[in-house]
């Protein structure tokens, strides 16, 4: 009797779900398809894929940074306001490690003082609002002087915006320290159970203050892109962001506790919440409705992590479907 043939590696459900989203939208608009869209989605959701590679370090070490929106915000200023008394090359070096540094402070407080990290993160956002308000004093900040700083997004190489290969590099990077590196392991160790992993010998002080400082450098990143975009930078330009980047991490199923994730479901997870914003304003929904689906989508997925016979029984039942 012949064995019935079954594939080696299953395909991601995530892959699935974006494949649904194209065609869903392709339907409903034809134009959603066009190169010219497609390149539009990608450009949109690097900023946010860019800040999401930097958070799953946090979250697998089993904490949270509330930070990264208003961080977004502050680098993007100083990246502004150091490019038109020092040029490109100093506003990029100085943006990164203003970045880095809060994303050290705030490692400082989380690793190694044992505080709560959202609280700690949430208390960070507010103080950086403060600074924000003061270094720009509460006007938009534009970057005044002609320079190849817009070439990182509207410049191309071989089609594609420069700003692409960026996004690639980092999302390589990142696969790297987590699959190729010692680290991954130990921030895995760290978020799932910090305690046995310092017994183990991890240091998981300096753990847990790395995740954060990549973190920050990723949000750095992410301001410099967002300044080389628009060109000028309001004071609530990164309000929003934790929310979406949180959203694209938790969609990409890494473990809100800790100790689990992968750079290639949150790349995917940020092409679905890049093709569902953009689908929306396509097909005509109001541009809220992306907010409310990013909270569903939030509320959604925690409790199916937190309730795993509930998770267990909706995978028992899609796979039947499936299989008839």
């Amino acid at each position: 009797m012949k064995q019935k043939w079954k594939p080696k590696r299953k395909v991601d459900g995530l892959l699935l779900i974006l494949l649904a989203v194209i065609i869903l939208f392709s339907i409903l608009n034809p134009l959603f398809l066009s190169m010219t869209n497609l390149l539009t989605i990608l450009r949109q959701i690097i900023i946010t894929g860019v800040m999401a590679c930097g958070l799953l370090f946090v979250i697998m070490g089993g904490n949270f940074d509330l930070s990264i929106g208003a961080l977004l915000t502050l680098t993007a200023i100083v990246c502004a306001k150091v490019h038109d008394t020092n040029g490109v090359y100093a506003a990029i070096c100085v943006a990164l490690v203003v970045g880095v540094t809060v994303g050290f402070v705030n490692g400082i407080l989380i690793g190694y003082l044992k505080l709560n990290s959202m609280i700690v993160t949430l208390s960070i956002q507010n103080l950086l609002t403060v600074v924000i308000l003061i270094y720009s004093e509460g006007k938009v900040t534009k970057v005044a002087t002609d320079s190849w700083l817009p070439m990182l997004d509207k410049g191309k190489f071989l089609c594609l915006p420069i700003s692409v290969y960026i996004y690639v590099a980092i999302i390589f990077w990142c696969w790297y320290l987590l699959q190729k590196k010692i680290y991954g392991k130990k921030i895995s160790a760290v978020g799932g159970n910090s305690i046995a992993s310092r017994f183990s010998g991890i240091n998981d002080r300096r753990v847990v203050l790395q995740s954060y400082m990549i973190c920050g450098a990723t949000a750095a990143i992410g301001g410099i892109l967002y300044v080389s975009r628009v060109m000028s930078v309001q004071v609530e330009a990164g309000s929003g962001y934790e929310t979406s980047v949180l959203t694209i991490v938790i969609l990409a199923g890494v473990k809100i506790t800790g100790g689990e994730g992968k750079v290639g479901r949150t790349v995917i997870a940020a092409a679905i919440i890049g093709c569902l914003n953009n689908g929306f304003i396509m097909i005509g929904l109001p541009y809220y409705f992306q907010w409310i689906v990013q909270w569903i989508t939030i509320i959604l997925v925690v409790w199916l992590t937190t309730n795993p016979q509930m998770r267990e029984n909706l995978i028992r039942r899609l796979t039947h479907v499936s299989n008839c």
